[in-house]
């Protein structure tokens, strides 16, 4: 396990955190007026963790810069195909 696991603010593997974006999306997605709103919120905090995981790799696990930039598009695109998937689902039902 990488050093720092489990503290809060510390680096925590991409498929720990995952559950944890679906519990905000829950969370703020209670009226149909303020869904755009809640999804740029909920975008906006999982980027901001993205930058701090982004920054506790290079700390911890010293990786490659392209290695690193390549990790931080890649979870960000995961995250894009969150929301757009839930925006679909919502569409679609």
């Amino acid at each position: 396990m990488p050093r720092g696991y489990g503290r809060i603010g510390q680096f925590r593997p991409f498929f720990a955190w995952g559950t944890w974006l679906f519990s905000i999306l829950y969370t703020y997605m209670t009226t149909k007026e303020t869904k755009t709103n809640n999804l740029t919120i909920v975008r906006n905090v999982a980027y901001s963790q993205i930058k701090k995981m982004k920054k506790n790799i290079k700390e911890i696990v010293e990786v490659d810069k392209d290695l690193l930039d390549i990790i931080d598009i890649n979870m960000k695109n995961a995250i894009n195909k969150i929301i757009h998937d839930y925006n679909f689902k919502k569409i679609n039902q």
